[in-house]
């Protein structure tokens, strides 16, 4: 195997998010923030926090964090057999192609 190789192996282990991480992230900033820092819209990630069981502050979170009055982390569920426990940023495929406006 090539250097190239390798290190592009090493950059996919490090784009490697386990759900702890992702719980870890979704509740320490907003998920549009977040969403930026990853390549990806809001609401995939939100599908993404849904798909591996990852609880999501509720509307207005920040708001009341800001006023301190958030109220308190939902827990992170116990993984059960068969769920997903990471996702692969690296792995989104890109948006498909818009179709063009007519006027």
């Amino acid at each position: 195997m090539d250097q190239t190789a390798n290190s592009e192996n090493e950059r996919n282990d490090n784009n490697i998010v386990s759900r702890e991480r992702l719980y870890e992230e979704i509740w320490s900033e907003p998920a549009m923030h977040l969403a930026e820092k990853y390549g990806v819209s809001g609401s995939f990630l939100a599908r993404v926090c849904d798909r591996l069981r990852v609880p999501r502050p509720r509307p207005g979170y920040w708001s009341k964090l800001g006023a301190g009055k958030a109220p308190p982390r939902r827990p992170l569920p116990e993984a059960e057999p068969g769920d997903e426990l990471q996702w692969n940023p690296a792995n989104v495929p890109p948006p498909p192609p818009r179709a063009p406006r007519t006027t």
